[in-house]
């Protein structure tokens, strides 16, 4: 595995949380300062009418964003807590946690972590859980997971599981045995995206 690569994908953790936490404290600032400014200002016109329009926008983000940052550190927590421990990792994928997919990519040399991320991937009702098990089994030493990689590509309803597979089989130099699947993707997949990633692999092959 590549080391910057998967240091790249692993902020993914981190930046969610990151995220939510600086956009909650900004929503507090600014209700702060409108009820500071609603105090101290006479004009009836925009305590009256301008004022609540704000208040309602910042209060609904509130509402939204603290119990997001919440949860966003529960998920963080559990992740670098195990850290190490493939068992727990794969036991926090199969509860959902679709980060300890990025971390458990660590362990994809070991078969039975290949089993459950290829399980996740095809099963899981998540589309999270699924677009990121297809990318860490990009990192898979012996390619067992080719061919449901390749059912993803045709068949996932999600697009970032659809990319996120043709990316995994590019990790693994298995373009070769998705030729077929490819090209159709690349012509007739109704997201942008997967069009690009797939013309990539098809262009990446064709340079080999």
């Amino acid at each position: 595995m590549e080391k910057e690569m998967f240091r790249k994908e692993v902020r993914v953790i981190g930046h969610d949380f990151y995220y939510y936490i600086a956009s909650s404290v900004l929503a507090v600032i600014l209700l702060i300062s409108y009820i500071l400014v609603m105090v101290t200002n006479t004009s009836r016109f925009y305590t009256t009418v301008w004022f609540p329009i704000p208040l309602f926008f910042l209060g609904g983000y509130l509402i939204f964003s603290v119990p997001a940052t919440i949860k966003q550190y529960k998920e963080n927590k559990q992740v670098y807590d195990v850290w190490h421990d493939p068992q727990a990792l794969v036991n926090l994928l199969k509860l959902n946690n679709w980060k300890a997919a990025i971390a458990v990519a660590h362990f994809t040399s070991e078969d039975s972590v290949v089993k459950v991320l290829t399980d996740e991937m095809m099963d899981n009702p998540n589309w999270l859980i699924r677009k990121w098990s297809a990318w860490a089994l990009g990192y898979t030493a012996d390619k067992k997971s080719i061919l449901d990689l390749i059912e993803v590509i045709q068949y996932d309803s999600a697009p970032e599981v659809r990319e996120n597979a043709i990316q995994a089989l590019m990790n693994m130099n298995a373009i070769e045995e998705a030729l077929e699947q490819l090209q159709g993707r690349a012509s007739a997949d109704p997201s942008l995206y997967v069009r690009r990633k797939a013309r990539k692999a098809l262009a990446l092959h064709e340079k080999s």
